[in-house]
């Protein structure tokens, strides 16, 4: 184990990055790790029972958290859609699943990604969701990454694979146990292309 090492707390699914290692006390100092955001909370453990080790892949980053966590929709930066300025990816996404006025208001309006990925599952779904959600998908991460800061950030990920680990068992936009279709790390790799040609 050396320090930026990925574990996960198997009681409790979550990650936590090591971010100290002091042999001569036995205390492994970890960082958890939230999709989307940088957490500075430390917490100080003597070994790694009930942990378990997680190796990164070449040339792949597995998930959007850390130093990654700008690639999360949970990543906390304005975003423009369909004429309205949302707080975040989530927030756009989850308004963009209904045509009222008042839902997407109601979703723009919420205190944090994951209060409007709640709100956004009871909105009155429209009807043609499943056929448009990875087109608007789409067009909201491309809104995100006009961001020069944001933009030269995911172009510095080079061609690694981009891929939505997760424990929350999506495997559409992402994978959980490496099995999934992963669109959202597609999506983010294209943009990543387009952005090179231009």
């Amino acid at each position: 184990m050396k320090i930026g090492d990925r574990i996960e707390k198997l009681s409790t699914k979550s990650f936590y990055k090591v971010v100290d290692f002091n042999s001569s006390k036995g205390e492994i100092t970890l960082q958890r790790l939230v999709s989307g955001q940088n957490v500075d909370k430390t917490e100080v453990i003597k070994d790694l029972g009930g942990y378990k080790v997680i190796r990164p892949k070449e040339n792949e980053i597995s998930y959007f958290d850390g130093d990654y966590a700008f690639l999360s929709n949970f990543y906390e930066h304005p975003v423009e859609y369909d004429g309205k300025v949302y707080p975040s990816n989530e927030h756009a996404f989850q308004a963009a699943k209904s045509l009222s006025d008042k839902d997407r208001e109601s979703i723009k309006n919420q205190p944090s990604p994951s209060r409007a990925k709640f709100a956004g599952r009871k909105v009155n779904l429209r009807t043609d969701w499943e056929d448009v959600k990875v087109d608007i998908m789409y067009e909201i991460c491309k809104s995100k990454f006009q961001d020069e800061k944001l933009k030269k950030m995911l172009l510095d990920t080079g061609d690694q694979i981009l891929v939505e680990g997760n424990t929350w068992k999506d495997d559409f936009w992402g994978k959980c146990s490496d099995n999934g279709q992963n669109h959202l790390g597609q999506i983010l790799m294209k943009i990543r292309d387009e952005l090179r040609e231009s």
